[in-house]
């Protein structure tokens, strides 16, 4: 898995160092993206706008594949100071206790190269944001990332969760 923002147009260089590739396909094939041969095993493709695709090597999109996704610039980034915004930059984080439980008017940003391990809970609560470019990372052991229950006016932006199977 891959991410980061662009504006305008961006090459994509990718390569796969495993065997060698019989063939690449973009996901979702709906948006016409045909990638070409570089050299060796590495491929190249444009994106003209911000786009969330799959890399497919060689007809096997479970286990080689690479999930990219993207976002235009981002703007309106909230002050690290500001009054109820838990900031979260670059780095790994988790939240005293192991869960981060969010208040009426809080905002929530993960900054990109962010990783919470913690989840977020958002409880009979109102006017919540979440947002960002980083990431909401939970073990298996941990609940969803991400639970919103009896609350109203909540917005999620921009972040990517990732949600483990249990093993």
């Amino acid at each position: 898995m891959c991410y980061y923002d662009f504006d305008g147009t961006v090459e994509i260089p990718a390569q796969y160092w495993n065997e060698t590739v019989s063939g690449v396909q973009i996901h979702p094939l709906s948006y016409n993206i045909s990638p070409k041969h570089a050299r060796n095993n590495t491929y190249t493709f444009e994106l003209t706008s911000a786009s969330n695709v799959v890399f497919q090597v060689s007809d096997n999109i479970f286990f080689n594949a690479l999930h990219i996704f993207t976002n235009p610039i981002e703007k309106d980034i909230p002050s690290a100071n500001a009054t109820d915004v838990f900031d979260f930059g670059p780095g790994v984080h988790s939240a005293p206790g192991g869960v981060l439980n969010v208040t009426a008017g809080q905002t929530i940003y993960l900054a990109g190269g962010a990783v919470l391990t913690s989840p977020i809970h958002v409880l009979n609560t109102t006017n919540v944001a979440i947002r960002g470019r980083g990431v909401i990372y939970n073990t298996p052991t941990t609940s969803q990332s991400v639970d919103i229950e009896y609350s109203s006016g909540v917005v999620v932006h921009g972040i990517i969760s990732l949600d483990p199977a249990p093993s």
